[in-house]
């Protein structure tokens, strides 16, 4: 499993934008969400959760990135939305796992 933990070019002024607010708003949090139904459907992205859930190093992977994003942009936190991740039709971990 690769790291990807860089935006896109289009994104930093974006998030930049949402950065600002938090000199307006003390105490307003930014995070990031991650996930979806294109996460569930749409090839190519339909088994990054399955594939990054299916062995601890896929896990600790995915968990120093995340670090790395949130620090790295001064976020707050990350909010995954991982459709139906018990569907044995999207290859579903073993019992525990989540």
């Amino acid at each position: 499993m690769s790291r990807h933990t860089e935006l896109e070019d289009d994104d930093i002024p974006l998030l930049q934008q949402l950065l600002d607010v938090r000199q307006d708003i003390p105490g307003l949090k930014v995070i990031i969400a991650l996930g979806g139904w294109d996460f569930l459907e749409a090839i190519p992205m339909k088994d990054i959760f399955s594939v990054m859930i299916s062995a601890a190093a896929n896990r600790a992977v995915f968990i120093a990135s995340v670090k790395i994003f949130l620090n790295q942009n001064n976020l707050d936190g990350i909010d995954i939305n991982f459709e139906y991740p018990a569907a044995i039709e999207h290859n579903a971990p073993a019992t525990g796992v989540l």
